[in-house]
């Protein structure tokens, strides 16, 4: 029996200007729309900073509303600030990671506002960024998260010296779930992130077309394995104004994983189906 499940979380963090939200707001109405369609559960991992806008929040939790049990929300930091050294970003961004206390304060004004405003108190972080294995090594870093309720984290969201893309397989080993020192769960991504291909140019692949083909040749990949494949993706990417409208690749992973009987789970879900594995 193939044991592949497609994890699909998205990260909802554009809050800069008017239309940043909007485009925000359009690509989780699209998203939930396809969710809903193919009874899909995902997650939403929060810039606790975009929820500072009530008229946002208001349309967020109609949208909520809508999606119901499909949604599980955790957060992506308040701010979306480097938690540690990624060579590669802070030669790009001339930015510097926070301090280990820094980072606590982060993650607590995330939950804080989350909870506040949308009644979720969440126990999963998507780290900005991400980093090549993830926050192995960092045990100062793991300490604060679990501190501050999380159970897991999905930081490991690159490949060697921090580039991507987070290649299926690398060095004899499939890219899966890990377990930290200190009992947090890694949900690892893979592949080129969506805004890596459509917004950056930073890979081989242009324009939406090739992109899905990307993606479903990558998830094919991974359904042979029988392993876990989880995608990095953004709702501004599949705005009206933005580079795929139609929420295209969204629909590649979901439609592949129904012909397919790929099972589709939120970070929760998969989290909570692991612990259940290893603990009958």
């Amino acid at each position: 029996m193939n044991s592949s499940i497609l994890v699909m979380g998205y990260d909802v963090e554009r809050y800069m200007s008017p239309e940043d939200r909007m485009s925000s707001l359009q690509g989780v109405k699209k998203i939930i729309a396809l969710h809903r369609a193919y009874h899909a559960p995902f997650t939403f991992f929060m810039l606790g900073k975009l929820l500072e806008y009530d008229d946002y929040v208001a349309e967020l939790k109609k949208e909520l509303a809508l999606a119901g049990d499909l949604a599980d929300i955790q957060q992506h930091t308040y701010s979306h600030p480097l938690l540690k050294v990624n060579e590669r970003y802070m030669r790009e961004k001339n930015r510097k990671p926070l301090s280990v206390s820094e980072i606590d304060a982060e993650i607590k004004k995330a939950n804080h506002i989350i909870e506040s405003k949308l009644g979720v108190k969440v126990f999963g972080l998507k780290t900005p960024i991400g980093f090549h294995k993830g926050l192995q090594g960092e045990k100062a870093i793991l300490d604060v998260l679990k501190k501050n309720g999380m159970r897991f984290v999905s930081s490991d969201l690159v490949g060697k010296g921090d580039h991507p893309p987070a290649l299926l397989e690398e060095d004899g080993k499939l890219r899966q779930h890990y377990v930290y020192e200190n009992g947090l769960t890694e949900v690892p991504t893979h592949g080129w992130h969506d805004t890596h291909i459509l917004l950056k140019n930073m890979s081989p692949y242009k324009g939406v077309k090739e992109a899905c083909a990307y993606y479903q040749n990558e998830l094919s990949k991974a359904h042979n394995k029988g392993m876990m494949y989880a995608p990095n993706l953004h709702p501004f990417i599949y705005s009206d104004r933005d580079h795929d409208p139609q929420a295209s690749i969204v629909e590649t992973f979901l439609s592949f994983a129904k012909a397919n009987k790929i099972p589709v789970m939120s970070y929760a879900g998969y989290v909570e189906h692991i612990q259940k594995k290893s603990n009958p």
